[in-house]
């Protein structure tokens, strides 16, 4: 019998490719009507063999979504691909730390801080966990990641945006204090270390 592909879950499997870091990135609308009609149009075993697909090349790829500038210039950051361990896991998955800090999810962030992943590290934009933190006003990951990780303060996104000015678009006063807070307490680390130099 002949397989008609589902229009309504191409579609809604089309739409999952803009979401950045969504494994659907590794296949195209013509693999994904292949995998569909493959599999009778069920989409847990579709979504195994797109699984299945990165897990064979140890690469995954990443299209991070495009924007304009302040200028009004648009665009599209080249997309990457990232190696992948055996266990089909990213070795330093920039897009998870991101996305964990963003939306708070504070057992993700500490998992891969015991893991060695580096928190200070930057995704196309230069922001920082730190800084998705703060634009979404994530208290409690905020304090792990000062307190517990001691990442930096004062990192610059490509349009020279601090962490602190994040808290400040997003208009959290407790938060505001509290990077405010850390930064004095540096700042006078620092000054009491070259008085004593």
């Amino acid at each position: 019998r002949r397989i008609f592909v589902d229009e309504v879950k191409l579609a809604n499997l089309v739409a999952r490719q803009k979401t950045y870091g969504d494994s659907l990135q590794n296949v195209t609308k013509v693999e994904l009507e292949f995998l569909l009609r493959t599999f009778d149009n069920h989409v847990p075993d579709v979504l195994s063999a797109i699984r299945e697909k990165i897990i064979a090349k140890r690469s995954k790829m990443f299209i991070p979504p495009a924007f304009y500038e302040r200028d009004k210039t648009f665009f599209q950051p080249p997309s990457f691909h990232m190696k992948i361990d055996n266990h089909g896991e990213e070795t330093t998955n920039i897009a998870d730390v991101m996305f964990a800090a963003s939306c708070g999810d504070l057992s993700s962030l500490r998992s891969a801080y015991e893991s060695g992943v580096d928190l200070n590290c930057e995704d196309y934009d230069k922001k920082t966990a730190l800084h998705q933190t703060c634009a979404e006003s994530q208290i409690d990951c905020f304090k792990f990641l000062v307190e517990d990780a001691k990442v930096a303060l004062e990192p610059r996104d490509r349009w020279g945006m601090t962490p602190l000015d994040c808290a400040k678009e997003a208009g959290n006063v407790k938060l505001i204090e509290l990077l405010m807070d850390k930064m004095r307490i540096v700042d006078q680390k620092i000054e009491a270390a070259k008085e004593r130099a």
